[in-house]
């Protein structure tokens, strides 16, 4: 199960007393002038465990994000905490609200994103140096986030509030909404890899940032074309008949995502490469797909003492 490869990102015992998490629009306190130094002090404490009350945690990242909604290294900083407590959530629907407002932080911290505004912070040394966020929180929502939302679509866990399916722009601006790709990638890369199908909520939160996300929409649809047929493709040389029939059900899913890459112009040499794989892809899926329709009807239509002497085509 995929819910084994993730690794608990905090101390063992860290617990969270978290009953719900509040709306973004819930702003009660002025943001601080220290607000980011406090933020940045609290994740060292916990890198370095020397921190064990979750709730501290939990609020510091939270204020964050709530009170400090234009200062992007406040955002990302609150993303990143919050995303660092999200296994501490006592039940899967609250640890849902945690990477919800994790998510927020991630937007937020791309959408105000300013090179121009320095954060001066205080290191553990002494010194003071300019403290940029925004790698920090793409490797956050890569190795912490992005595997935290599949972990709990896995687990049945309702996603609706973090698919985006009502997002009317792209969560993110920056270099050409460069982190929507970030994160589709963090999704194919562990959805290619799975046993599992992907999750109805993955391809959800996908589309949805295909949709919106204008200046991705050829990335995404090939990262799309890329992750269903590899996860199609896992199975086909897995030799039980069940195996082989979930690999031609996949197979028949992943077809039209590889379709789609077909239908962009080939006006660069990106787009002629992926458009080379798609063609690629579709002669793998329809050749699995054909050679077991035939080894599925050769199998109703010759007897089982015919098929000892003339065996019907192997699938493996």
């Amino acid at each position: 199960m995929f819910n084994k490869i993730l690794k608990l990102s905090l101390p063992i015992g860290m617990a969270l007393a978290v009953v719900s998490t509040p709306s973004f629009a819930q702003v009660t306190e002025a943001c601080p002038a220290t607000a980011e130094q406090v933020g940045f002090n609290t994740w060292l404490l916990l890198e370095n465990n020397k921190i064990k009350d979750g709730n501290k945690v939990y609020g510091t990242g939270l204020s964050l994000i709530q009170n400090c909604p234009d200062r992007y290294n406040a955002q990302g900083l609150g993303a990143i905490l919050l995303s660092l407590m999200v296994q501490s959530g006592n039940t899967p629907e609250q640890q849902r609200d945690i990477l919800k407002m994790a998510y927020l932080g991630t937007s937020n911290n791309d959408l105000f994103y300013d090179n121009t505004k320095n954060t001066l912070l205080k290191y553990p040394d002494g010194t003071e140096k300019p403290f940029y966020s925004y790698g920090q929180v793409n490797a956050k929502l890569e190795k912490v986030m992005v595997p935290n939302f599949v972990n709990l679509a896995l687990s049945g866990t309702d996603m609706s509030q973090l698919i985006g399916s009502d997002m009317t722009q792209c969560p993110y601006e920056q270099s050409k909404q460069n982190r929507a790709k970030t994160e589709a990638n963090a999704f194919a890369e562990i959805v290619s890899g799975m046993d599992e199908a992907p999750p109805a909520a993955v391809l959800q939160r996908l589309q949805a940032l295909k949709r919106v996300c204008s200046k991705q929409n050829f990335e995404l649809t090939v990262l799309l074309a890329k992750m269903y047929k590899r996860n199609a493709m896992r199975h086909n040389n897995i030799g039980t008949e069940a195996r082989h029939k979930e690999a031609y059900e996949r197979a028949k899913i992943a077809r039209p995502f590889v379709e789609a890459v077909m239908s962009f112009p080939q006006t660069n040499k990106d787009q002629r490469d992926a458009k080379d794989n798609a063609r690629r892809y579709l002669k793998e899926l329809d050749k699995y797909i054909k050679k077991y329709e035939t080894s599925i009807e050769c199998k109703k239509t010759r007897s089982a003492f015919r098929q000892m002497t003339e065996p019907c085509p192997s699938l493996d």
